[in-house]
């Protein structure tokens, strides 16, 4: 059973052998810190775009399945971790192929609580990036970031929150900012558009227009491709 088919994916894997030759698709992918809003946020823009247009995917779901279970995924060395990051980011694009639409993702979690707890690292690399159109990071403003990350100690990337200094919780304005410069960086060596989304500043509404003018000019580049 393919990859596709088991995890649930609306295509079987072998109707994709048959696309090999064609033009990745249109690609968005949400990133942030954790508690930024990147599952809130996909949900917003799958309300504001329509679905015979959009696909919307949990990265974080797909890569758990693939993986079978985020722990295993986290305890994998570094060898596996790149192979799993980049089947899930090969599923999602070649549903989008199949079905030919846009797809819209939200970015991998981080592998452990926080930069500073012992083993972190950086998830969004390269080839977590290959196969995107381009990353939208969700830059939040510090109060709202924190307020949200201390809802739950029991969430993924929150738990070392409630043990550190409050010195320390005030790094997260610098780690945001520096996760930003980061990720700009990767996907410009990789070619990918990026966009810094001010969320104390914009509506959903702008963030889905945003989106709607990626996609008019990704599909206008790709009709030139063809002339």
């Amino acid at each position: 059973m393919s990859w596709s088919t088991r995890i649930g994916f609306s295509a079987p894997f072998d109707k994709v052998a048959e696309l090999t030759r064609a033009e990745r698709p249109l690609i968005i992918a949400i990133h942030g810190l954790p508690g930024c809003g990147k599952s809130y946020t996909l949900n917003k823009l799958q309300d504001l775009l329509p679905s015979k247009q959009y696909l919307f995917f949990e990265t974080s779901i797909i890569l758990s399945k693939l993986s079978r279970g985020i722990d295993r995924f986290e305890n994998a060395d570094a060898e596996q971790k790149t192979a799993l990051r980049a089947a899930t980011a090969q599923e999602i694009s070649r549903e989008c192929t199949v079905v030919d639409k846009a797809g819209i993702v939200s970015g991998l979690p981080y592998l452990s609580d926080e930069r500073h707890a012992k083993g972190a690292q950086d998830i969004d690399t390269l080839v977590d990036c290959s196969r995107y159109s381009c990353v939208l990071f969700l830059h939040v403003p510090l109060q709202v970031l924190i307020k949200r990350r201390m809802l739950s100690a029991e969430t993924t990337g929150r738990k070392y929150l409630h043990s550190v200094p409050i010195a320390e919780i005030n790094l997260l304005q610098q780690w945001q900012d520096t996760e930003c410069e980061r990720l700009s960086k990767v996907c410009k060596e990789g070619g990918v558009a990026f966009e810094r989304i001010d969320m104390g500043a914009v509506s959903f509404e702008e963030i889905a227009d945003l989106v709607r003018g990626v996609k008019k000019d990704w599909e206008s580049k790709e009709e030139a491709k063809k002339e």
